[in-house]
Parts: structure tokens; C-alpha cells; sequence
């Protein structure tokens, strides 16, 4: 783009130049003044594009970090949740060495983890 742009200045200012030599009455200025403003139309839609490019570039990293922190966040929950359920299953088997969990505390998370295993 960039050397788009360059050429593009170039013959802007080599325009200019001509326009500059060629006589007010002469037929050659209308359609040299046609070719700048033509030129100028293709400037402006060049940086028209860039714009437009640095946008969408903005915005897919925007999405990145967003999708960053949303994973972040389940997997920080995943592990949170799982270490609960291992400290509660251990207290529940500390509390109930025999081997009968009698507690209703003890009940209810063991009823909550061991069918999950055996599915």
C-alpha cells in the first residue's frame, strides 16, 4: 500500500506540475484537472481501505482477548470445582473412617460424585 500510495502522489504532484505550464484557455487543462481529481478519488479510497483493514485488525484482536478471558475463566472454574469435590470427598472419608458414610453432609456428596464415575 505504501508504495501505491507513493506512485499515486507522484503523478498527483507531477499533474500539479503540468497544470501549472498549461495555459487557463487550453483544452489539455480540463482533462489534466479531471486526472488530479481522479487521482485523488483513488487517495482517498486507499485510505479509505487502510482504515478499514486497521479496523477489522482491531477488532479480531479485540475478539481474541475476549475469547482469551472467557477461557480463562472456565478453566479457572473447571479447577475450582474440582478441587471443592476432591476436598469434600476427603473431609467426607475423614469424617467417616469406618467406611459407612452416616452423616447426611457425607451422603449427599458422595451421591453427587460416585455416579458420575460410573457413567
Amino acid at each position: 500500500m505504501k508504495k501505491t500510495r507513493e506512485l499515486l502522489m507522484n503523478d498527483y504532484n507531477a499533474v500539479g506540475d503540468l497544470l501549472k505550464v498549461v495555459q487557463n484557455e487550453d483544452e489539455r487543462q480540463g482533462k489534466l484537472l479531471k486526472e488530479k481529481d481522479d487521482i485523488r478519488k483513488e487517495l482517498i479510497e486507499l485510505d479509505s481501505i487502510e482504515m478499514q483493514a486497521k479496523m477489522k485488525e482491531a477488532e479480531i484482536k479485540a475478539e481474541d482477548k475476549r475469547e482469551k478471558i472467557r477461557n480463562g475463566i472456565t478453566i479457572g472454574t473447571f479447577a475450582v470445582t474440582s478441587l471443592i469435590s476432591i476436598w469434600a470427598v476427603v473431609k467426607t472419608f475423614k469424617f467417616d473412617q469406618e467406611g459407612t458414610v452416616t452423616s447426611t453432609l457425607g451422603r449427599g456428596i458422595l451421591s453427587g460424585i460416585i455416579p458420575k464415575f460410573k457413567k
